[in-house]
């Protein structure tokens, strides 16, 4: 389930060459050649790259889908508490309050006061559940992912270590075969050409663990993409690196699957032209959600 690639549509940016400068920690200067598409996002110096996951990673890109898919501005759980207002269970009980405090205001006894409180209370505690319930389930649903191919994601996705090409730290990780993941970075440039203040945005997977006899579909997971960072163009750079791989690596289609609590991710998938194949209506709670499967031809 993917969640926050919010309006990521608008690659305004022009591509900027991979010849980038970054400052080391022993105060060499090495060139980051590492990098296939990097873009400036404000006049100041920053600037967003997508690269291959590395072993430093790994806890800013689970806390990443912590918060894009359970705490953000956008993400899935806010959305589906924000509907929770309007769902019918909640307009039920939203009557039964209001009956309550009628009865209390205009009770000729005690007894028919109480009564009415009673409604009132009982009316905004169904509420009150019922988003607790629904946050719960999220939450739930957030730590089962984190459990799954987020635990140790070069092993899920089949990456070996190699030594870094721009000269920084032991090594980080090449795909093996079609599944990869990839992080979407911005980081500054200071007037020396010298990069600092890094820090991972985004996020994208290709998984082609449950690939057909012929090796030739894989799935988009963990699409993420930080709050903070919306409307930049991130989601769209992520995805494009994703088609890629996927073409350079004979994957003829690339399949996803989302639900109806994420418009935002919905919207960037149909302008990079995957086609819905199916909905499903799941029962959630009292109410229900849609998951929505899609498909896209990369040839």
């Amino acid at each position: 389930m993917l969640d926050q690639a919010a309006n990521e549509a608008s690659l305004s940016s022009a591509t900027l060459p991979t010849n980038i400068k970054e400052c080391t920690t022993k105060g060499r200067v090495k060139n980051n050649t590492n990098v296939k598409t990097e873009r400036d996002i404000h006049p100041s110096g920053t600037r967003i790259r997508v690269r291959r996951y590395r072993p430093s990673d790994s806890e800013a890109v689970r806390e990443l889908f912590r918060v894009g898919m359970g705490f953000g501005a956008g993400s899935p759980r806010v959305l589906a508490l924000k509907a929770t207002y309007t769902a019918p269970l909640s307009l039920m009980s939203y009557s039964i309050s209001t009956l309550g405090i009628l009865l209390a205001a205009r009770a000729s006894t005690n007894r028919i006061k109480c009564l009415g409180i009673g409604l009132s209370l009982a009316g905004c505690a169904v509420v009150a559940g019922y988003r607790q319930m629904m946050s719960n389930s999220y939450l739930s649903l957030i730590e089962e992912h984190l459990n799954d191919d987020l635990k140790d994601i070069a092993q899920h996705y089949e990456m070996r270590p190699v030594p870094r090409v721009d000269g920084e730290g032991t090594f980080e990780y090449a795909p093996s075969g079609p599944s990869c993941f990839w992080v979407a970075e911005v980081y500054r440039v200071n007037s020396e050409n010298c990069e600092s203040q890094a820090e991972v945005v985004g996020s994208i997977a290709l998984d082609a663990s449950m690939a057909t006899d012929d090796n030739s579909v894989a799935e988009l997971r963990r699409m993420v993409v930080s709050p903070t960072q919306h409307r930049r163009g991130i989601g769209g750079m992520l995805i494009e690196r994703l088609i890629d791989h996927a073409r350079d690596h004979g994957i003829k289609m690339v399949t996803l699957t989302t639900s109806s609590h994420s418009p935002q991710a919905v919207s960037i998938y149909e302008k990079f032209g995957w086609v819905l194949q199916q909905k499903l209506a799941i029962s959630y709670l009292p109410d229900k959600a849609t998951i929505l499967a899609y498909n896209l031809d990369v040839f």
